[in-house]
């Protein structure tokens, strides 16, 4: 097999669009790997004809990796406004961004950061999960080393906290680095992995430019079928935009922000379920932790009405007077119902009334005392109000009790693994040395 018959293989199976400098760039990414391989370069191509990771390789050399952090800030605002409309207690499921073309990881990690920096005790409870056709992109973003270029306009402490400098290169938190998960796949083999409507956000920035109509359309409707309902699709300025029947256009000064058309698409094959560990939660401070909100069967019908509403108000401010009065409502329409205080206490912790949220979260434990990530936030909260010895205490028997079981084992909640919480308690331990 030819170069020519490589070049046209991977445009076939990828659909990237030919550009002037393509045909230098993949013999020259071709002799590289036909060293690393110890192969003679005919052998290579014709192994790359039947291997698709050597092919995926050889179509990663061509495509073109360069972001930087905190590109088009308004479009993380937005992202953020998504996630927090509906957290993770409602859905039922992790609040999942999916970083499509992530290249170096700048922009996954940028949300992990957004993460730890606005809500530092919601962190177990969103995924972030990024995938890139090149391979020396993931393996760079996995090791989460920048450049100058890359940390290009960005704010004082956004380099001050998150990362180091040595070895006249930018080195990341290891902490943040593990919000990310990557994989080196191609955009539908990536999709493939995700289950129907197990997405809330897709990052599909200055990606569709260079992408053939033909695959761009598949990639959409692959995008369609993960998101949720009003899922959003954010994309380039220059980007083409998705199907009408897929997408609507949103208003937003932000541009290029798509949400997806629920009534528009029929049931598909369900896609096997992700076992990509969840990343720190981006979703509201108001988010609870615990069961979701009472059936009119179990309490008086508008409890459900009032919990949602002062989780709406709250995403809109966090320290929202009224968020607080109808959370506070909630409380004392279902005393026993855990959640209610968790909801309240983390309104109470965006307040900064750090000890209001730790006596409603004493109250939560009390009630239901073998909910993980509720005792989670109780530690946090603990911390948050100055009482260091007694968040380590929590924290320790937190552990504990996630110590006693697989570490695979999913959580009160239903979307939390054991050893993702005991990674977090960890780090709540170690801030408080």
């Amino acid at each position: 097999m030819t170069l020519g018959a490589i070049e046209e293989a991977i445009a076939g199976r990828y659909g990237l669009q030919p550009r002037p400098s393509a045909g230098a760039t993949l013999a020259r990414a071709s002799e590289e790997l036909a060293q690393r391989l110890a192969l003679p370069l005919p052998a290579l191509l014709e192994r790359a004809e039947r291997d698709p990771e050597l092919l995926r390789h050889l179509a990663g050399a061509l495509t073109v990796d360069e972001s930087y952090f905190l590109r088009q800030p308004e479009q993380f605002e937005l992202v953020l406004a998504r996630i927090g409309r509906e957290p993770a207690a409602v859905i039922g499921r992790p609040v999942t961004i999916w970083s499509a073309g992530c290249s170096h990881g700048e922009e996954p990690y940028t949300v992990a950061i957004l993460v730890a920096e606005r809500l530092p005790w919601a962190r177990p409870f969103v995924r972030i999960v990024a995938n890139d056709l090149s391979r020396e992109a993931i393996s760079l973003a996995r090791q989460g080393r920048f450049g100058d270029w890359s940390m290009r306009g960005v704010p004082e402490w956004f380099r001050s906290r998150y990362f180091q400098r040595r070895d006249r290169a930018w080195h990341l938190d290891p902490l943040v680095r593990s919000a990310v998960k990557f994989e080196h796949l191609a955009i539908l083999e990536h999709a493939a992995t995700l289950a129907d409507r197990s997405v809330d956000v897709v990052l599909f920035r200055n990606v569709a430019i260079y992408l053939e109509k033909p695959a761009l359309e598949r990639v959409y409707g692959a995008f369609a079928r993960v998101l949720a309902n009003d899922g959003l699709l954010v994309l380039g300025a220059s980007d083409p935009p998705p199907s009408r029947e897929l997408f609507a256009l949103r208003g937003e000064p932000a541009g290029s922000s798509y949400v997806r058309r629920s009534a528009t698409l029929g049931s598909s094959p369900r896609a096997p379920a992700t076992t990509a560990s969840p990343a720190p939660d981006f979703g509201a401070a108001m988010a609870p932790r615990g069961a979701a909100p009472p059936s009119p069967r179990q309490e008086k019908p508008d409890v459900q009405a009032r919990y949602r509403r002062a989780v709406e108000l709250g995403n809109q401010n966090g320290s929202s007077p009224l968020a607080l009065e109808e959370a506070s409502f909630v409380v004392e329409a279902a005393p026993e119902w855990s959640a209610g205080y968790a909801l309240r206490a983390t309104l109470l912790l965006a307040a900064s009334r750090h000890r209001e949220a730790v006596a409603d979260l004493r109250r939560a434990v009390y009630l239901a005392p073998e909910d993980l990530p509720v005792r989670f936030l109780y530690a946090t909260a603990l911390r948050a109000a100055g009482l260091g010895e007694q968040a380590r205490a929590e924290a320790q028997e937190l552990l504990a009790r996630l110590e006693k079981g697989p570490s695979g084992r999913v959580l009160e909640d239903g979307r939390t693994t054991a050893a993702e919480l005991v990674g977090a308690a960890r780090e709540l331990l170690e801030e408080g040395r």
